[in-house]
């Protein structure tokens, strides 16, 4: 349950820094969702960080946890050799 949650996080995160890096070519300032949300919406600049503190631990999660990998190969393999079949 934790690797499907530390997967969400991680994702959100990425999409976020996409979306700095797509406004940041083409707008002559960023767009970070984030920092929207949290600080300019809410007012909480101590939201963002704590955001981005858990997008890091999760990613940190992701990548020293054997299981998930394991657990997603699995998968992988299970639909590949029904679709062979």
């Amino acid at each position: 349950m934790i690797h499907k949650i530390a997967m969400i996080l991680v994702l959100i995160g990425a999409l976020n820094w996409g979306l700095v890096g797509v406004t940041g070519l083409f707008m002559d300032e960023y767009f970070n969702l984030v920092e929207y949300l949290a600080s300019d919406l809410i007012g909480l600049q101590v939201l963002e960080n704590i955001i981005y503190v858990i997008v890091g631990v999760s990613a940190v999660i992701l990548s020293v946890s054997k299981g998930c990998c394991d657990s997603m190969m699995k998968q992988r393999t299970t639909v590949e050799g029904t679709m062979n079949q």
